[in-house]
């Protein structure tokens, strides 16, 4: 394959050159374009000298992408002419090689990087094929390239990385070869960690002491060792890393502007090892003196540039460094290489505070990772010198809550940190609601270590709050005075309540001392006394206000204040707000308000028995009644209930409900879907049957989530919950009599929500409909896992078209719907499944009609009653019940699953083939993301009947 020089056509070359500029060329026409790129292809596939030209096009003397097209057909004939090439043509081939790396390239600091990397693909591919059999001299070569200058030295770095990141990465090549190649390089390790530290060490010198251009040019060389330690160091035997010394090295460059990037990545890879604990020990050189102190002076170097990105990006390498430092310290302490608490961890947790006080809230997010390890290790989070620095982790916390740093703001230092990494505040919201997560986690685990001084911490901090004024701050509505989710007071109030609800959740008071006890008494008092009418820090104040409920105990006598304070937010409003204008952040108050009111009253219903005088003064004998359900007796709860449903039994059992619910087209009439829309009135009759539907649906799954037998048998014998018979004891529940009769017109609707997807009645729909049956946008978001834009909208008034009306609507009746079939399942128990032909009505009801369900609404089938039907039903019933209602929906759901997979994975190989990208918001996503979990919510019903 080799031919003399003189029968390479110079016209060719020069055609070849021709056309590689036209490619290139952004002024060229497209025919112009295809024509020369079919030039270069043909060429490149079918001429038989293609390694002579390649050599040829590729020297200095032609353009940068001439002279790039010429490697690539070099590197094109090695990988898939090999075979064709003769022993002469190869080792021909070999030495143009050498001598392209050795006169082939311009000056370091002037040469193209696309130049240098097609050069070492070439040099990489011949190793891959006669390394080290037919090329045992390779390293001396290497050695005499890299005498020979800078530019070759950078080369043979270059050869190195590629090439080991191809044998030990990407693996891209036979095993046989694979296994060969790499017992070579680890043969060679000591050779070539030797003649990396040698370049190193030798162009660091030259680096530190001769000025210009030379200091540059080393500089690159020390980066490219740098660069190719990387592709070492993380599998090599640790022995070579420590014989070596390499990581005193490393720290030694992290306060090297130039070189602290690329040598924290380097030692990044060192600390993160993974291995048996003998491995690692060695690593926990990095708790000597001088390699913290480095560490800590770099990252204060760093933080005084932050508005240049290889900065921050070296300060999150540094954070990732101190975190694979910790971890490695906690698999050893403890474990058989148990070193204790190593020297200089004070100095560490101090480099870790520093990084938790950062304003760059990631880096706190990666950091406070590590202090999660440290407080569940049961040897560190017992050291003293870990142990004294939790104040400052505890004071830390309170500042890390607050919910700064958005991207589109400039309320705070975080937010130029978070300019540098982040494109949008949806971006940035996602770390932060991650953050604040972990960090809530933290004072918990805190608080079961020091639970007075995390209490005194939170107490402190609410009473600053409390004592302060409102700001409202710059970027809100000043002449409202009403603040927002960017005022300086919200954000205070928001950080401080959730602080609270994590101390109170870890504090057990009858550890407590009687003195402690009152100040938490004393706290609540002020709380309540504390009036505020907006909307957002009343919403905070009754956070704070639910998280001190466990201070109730020990002062009955502030129920009444404690129910004066709830029920004042239950019907908070705005001077001038009416029920259609109510804004935003009114209703949220309310809805809070009665969330409070549900909690005090589950868990504490014993203290609010007492005052029930006090509830009927206030809501007309409501709350007295949702207390009665705490008595432990049958009778009395069943007639309870009783009570409480009747409306909804007649309105649910009514002529027009019975009608509608009777056929689609009557349906259809009943809620609106085959008429205009229309805004919400008094005049919209079909939005008023919608609202009594709904309302009907949600009383009775609240009925039965709520409707309880007593825990401890005892109790519930003695109240008449347990109704014996030959098959053993049963357990009642009250609300069973009462819901079961409702379930006939609940499975009729559910049918004739089915059967709308039929096409008949899909014609049926009006104009402004169309659209009634698709995925509502906050569910098409979580589905393909968009985040929801960041919209403060607490001042606004809430607007819904009457379409996302319809659509909820929609959406309510199937999850709600079958959401009381499940609970009926858990709750109801063996009364539920011994229903006459049980079975036999689930198949003929639900299953019939389970095919004309959309992916989406079959998924909301199979999690919502499916699941809890398998789960729930009794033993001795599973072969009457559930296996016949399986045996009949899972033959449907496989036949359905496998077609639906063979057209995605059809659709898949044909975008592949054509070299498409799908739009990751697309219509075909949504469905294959549907499908997933509609796959997954089916084999976890499968797995339920092992």
């Amino acid at each position: 394959m080799n031919v003399p020089e003189l029968q390479l056509c110079l016209e060719t070359a020069q055609t070849l050159a021709a056309a590689v500029e036209t490619v290139m060329n952004p002024y060229a026409t497209n025919d112009e374009r295809q024509e020369a790129h079919k030039i270069c292809e043909d060429f490149k596939e079918n001429s038989k000298i293609g390694v002579q030209y390649g050599f040829k096009l590729a020297e200095k003397e032609n353009s940068a992408v001439v002279r790039h097209f010429g490697l690539q057909l070099v590197e094109h004939c090695i990988k898939y002419r090999w075979n064709d090439i003769t022993e002469a043509d190869k080792n021909n081939l070999k030495n143009n090689t050498l001598k392209l790396l050795d006169q082939g390239t311009l000056d370091i600091l002037v040469e193209e990087q696309h130049i240098k990397d097609g050069v070492a693909r070439i040099l990489v591919e011949l190793m891959k094929r006669v390394w080290p059999q037919l090329w045992d001299n390779l390293f001396k070569d290497f050695t005499l390239l890299c005498q020979n200058g800078d530019t070759q030295t950078e080369l043979v770095l270059q050869i190195l990385l590629r090439f080991t990141e191809d044998v030990v990465r990407f693996q891209n090549m036979p095993q046989q070869r694979l296994r060969e190649l790499r017992l070579a390089l680890t043969s060679a390790m000591s050779s070539i960690f030797s003649f990396l530290l040698f370049t190193l060490n030798k162009h660091l010198e030259i680096y530190r002491t001769q000025p210009g251009p030379t200091a540059e040019k080393s500089c690159r060389i020390c980066l490219a060792v740098l660069d190719t330690f990387t592709a070492f160091v993380d599998w090599v035997m640790i022995d070579h890393i420590t014989e070596s010394q390499i990581l005193p090295l490393m720290c030694s460059l992290l306060t090297d502007k130039e070189l602290c990037l690329k040598a924290s990545e380097c030692l990044l890879l060192i600390v993160g090892r993974k291995g048996r604990t003998c491995e690692r020990k060695p690593l926990l050189v990095l708790f000597d003196e001088d390699a913290m102190s480095v560490l800590l002076q770099a990252a204060k170097n760093a933080t005084e540039h932050i508005t240049e990105s290889n900065n921050f990006i070296f300060l999150k390498r540094l954070c990732e460094i101190l975190f694979e430092t910790g971890k490695q310290l906690c698999t050893l302490w403890g474990s058989s290489e148990d070193i204790g608490q190593p020297p200089n961890f004070e100095m560490y947790l101090k480099a870790l505070l520093a990084f938790t006080q950062h304003p760059s809230q990631s880096l706190r997010h990666m950091i406070y990772s590590i202090w999660m390890v440290f407080l569940r290790h049961p040897l560190a989070s017992k050291d003293p010198v870990f142990q004294a620095v939790v104040p400052t982790l505890i004071q830390s916390g309170t500042v890390c809550l607050h919910k700064v740093g958005y991207p589109s703001q400039n309320n705070s230092l975080s937010c130029e940190y978070s300019r540098l990494e982040f494109d949008s505040d949806e971006e940035f919201n996602v770390v932060l609601s991650n953050l604040r997560v972990i960090v809530v986690e933290t004072i918990r685990l805190m608080s079961s270590m020091f639970p007075k001084l995390t209490f005194s911490v939170a107490s402190a901090w609410l009473l600053q709050n409390l004592s302060k004024s409102i700001e409202i701050g710059p970027g809100a509505d000043v002449e409202k005075g009403i603040c927002n989710l960017s005022s300086p007071s919200f954000i205070a109030w928001d950080a401080c309540s959730v602080f609270l609800e994590a101390v109170m959740s870890k504090v057990f008071l009858a550890d407590w001392e009687q003195s402690s006890i009152q100040a938490g008494v004393n706290l609540l008092y002020k709380t309540l006394d504390y009036e505020q009418q907006d909307p957002l820090i009343l919403s905070a104040v009754l956070s704070c206000v639910s998280a001190l409920f466990p201070f109730l105990n020990h002062s009955p006598k502030t129920v009444p204040r404690v129910l004066t304070k709830i029920f004042g937010a239950v019907v908070f409003n705005l001077p001038g707000q009416t029920k259609s204008k109510r804004s935003q952040a009114v209703k949220n108050v309310r809805v809070h308000a009665c969330s409070v009111l549900v909690k005090v009253c589950k868990n504490y219903p014993d203290l609010f028995l007492i005052s029930g005088k006090y509830c009927i003064m206030l809501v007309m004998s409501g709350l007295n009644k949702t207390l009665d359900n705490h008595f432990h007796d049958f009778n009395r709860q069943s007639a309870f209930i009783e009570e409480i449903i009747l409306p909804v039994k007649l309105l649910w059992s009514s002529a027009d409900f019975t009608k509608a619910f009777g056929s689609p087209d009557c349906f259809m009439s009943y809620v609106g879907l085959d008429q205009a829309a229309v805004e919400p009135s008094s005049a919209d009759t079909c939005g008023i049957n919608r609202s009594h539907i709904l309302n009907c649906i949600n009383t009775v799954l609240a009925i039965i989530k709520r409707s309880q037998c007593p825990s401890e048998f005892s109790v519930a014998v003695a109240g008449g919950f347990i109704m014996e018979n030959t098959a053993g004891n049963i357990m009642r529940n009250p609300a069973t009599s009462h819901v079961i009769p409702l379930l006939d017109n609940l499975v009729t609707l559910l049918k004739t929500a089915a059967c709308l997807f039929k096409p008949e009645y899909m014609a049926l729909r009006h104009n402004d409909f169309v659209k009634a049956y698709d995925i509502m946008e906050h569910d098409r978001l979580s589905i393909l896992g968009i985040p929801p834009a960041c919209v403060d909208n607490s001042d606004s008034l809430v607007y819904r078209h009457p379409l996302e009306r319809m659509q909820n609507f929609i959406t309510a009746v199937f999850e709600y719907g079958f959401h009381i079939l499940g609970n009926c399942c858990s709750c109801l128990g063996s009364e539920f499944y011994k229903m006459p032909e049980l079975a036999r009505g689930v198949k003929d009801n639900l299953l019939v009609y389970f095919k004309l369900l959309p992916d989406l609404r079959q998924r909301v089938f199979i999690r919502n009653f499916v699941k809890p039907f398998v789960q729930n039903c009794p033993k001795e019933l599973y072969l009457t019940v559930a296996i016949p209602v399986l045996l009949n929906l899972c033959p449907q759901v496989y036949q359905k699953l496998t077609g639906r997979w063979q057209e995605i994975n059809q659709r898949l190989e044909e975008m592949s083939k054509n070299e498409e990208e799908e739009d990751p918001e697309s219509q075909e996503v949504l469905e294959t993301q549907v499908m997933r979990q509609l796959t997954k919510d089916y084999v976890e019903l499968i797995g339920e009947l092992q």
